[in-house]
């Protein structure tokens, strides 16, 4: 088990050293919080989008999640409709989203709020 506070990641790199892909979990804190952690820092870089590492690293916090957490939340951009279908069908399901959540230049952008709750039994697509 992890300690708790604690933060854990997942990342892969090609043989020269190059990160292509990472994945972080942080527990919450406080005593009303513990029970649940958070998904951050979910990014593979381009050429290896739809190769299917952003699911490794996804797996690999997952599992680590659930040894230590009941519950993982996280927020996607709600245009990233690749990294969306992908928590999905890992059995994530949205339980809100942040309007305006982020803004780029003059462009806003909504993020649905998802969650995995080791509890239920996984959301089939």
């Amino acid at each position: 088990m992890l300690p708790k506070h604690h933060s854990v990641g997942a990342s892969i790199m090609k043989s020269a050293g190059e990160l292509v892909g990472t994945v972080g979990l942080a527990i919450q804190h406080g005593l009303t919080n513990a029970h649940k952690g958070r998904l951050w820092g979910a990014y593979v870089v381009a050429s290896l989008r739809n190769t299917g590492v952003g699911r490794l690293l996804m797996d690999a916090v997952v599992n680590v999640a659930r040894e230590n957490v009941e519950p993982i939340q996280l927020s996607v951009v709600n245009e990233n409709r690749a990294a969306c279908r992908l928590h999905e069908s890992i059995g994530f399901l949205e339980f809100g989203i942040e309007l305006k959540a982020s803004k780029l230049g003059d462009q806003y952008y909504d993020e649905p709020h998802m969650a995995l709750d080791f509890g239920r039994p996984p959301h089939s697509t």
